[in-house]
């Protein structure tokens, strides 16, 4: 999935145009590359980078790539305005240091953590995050 969305505002041809000149360069480079290019077409079309609630709309998802061979899963996540100030709020909350830490006893998941159990917690921020995630599922 690339970074560039079309707004909803330009015209048809424009769009095909671009469209068909990504199709022709993605037989001639790798995706990372195509990326680059893609992203430099999207200026472009659209330099100030202005867009829509429609066009925000359209990006949404989440999807997870294939499981490794741990077991472990990446997913990629785009956030919506909206939901990126709620996650940031619920994370704010629920990952601080001391809360929703499973190597914890009795993990603290309700009020505050108490300062020697929140000082001890030795997670980073990712992991605290994923760890509230995983608590609050």
């Amino acid at each position: 999935m690339y970074r560039w969305c079309r707004p909803s505002w330009p015209p048809v041809d424009t769009v095909e145009c671009a469209e068909r000149f990504l199709a022709e360069q993605s037989a001639k480079l790798r995706p990372d590359q195509l990326e680059k290019v893609a992203n430099r077409r999207a200026v472009l079309i659209n330099p100030d980078g202005k867009f829509s609630d429609v066009d925000r709309a359209r990006q949404r998802g989440f999807i997870w790539s294939a499981q490794r061979s741990d077991r472990m899963s990446i997913g990629k996540l785009v956030a919506s305005p909206e939901l990126r100030a709620n996650l940031d709020a619920w994370l704010a909350r629920f990952a601080a240091p001391g809360m929703c830490n499973p190597d914890d006893e009795s993990p603290c998941v309700t009020g505050e953590p108490d300062r020697e159990v929140a000082s001890k917690d030795s997670r980073s921020h990712a992991q605290r995050q994923h760890d509230a995630l995983n608590a609050e599922c």
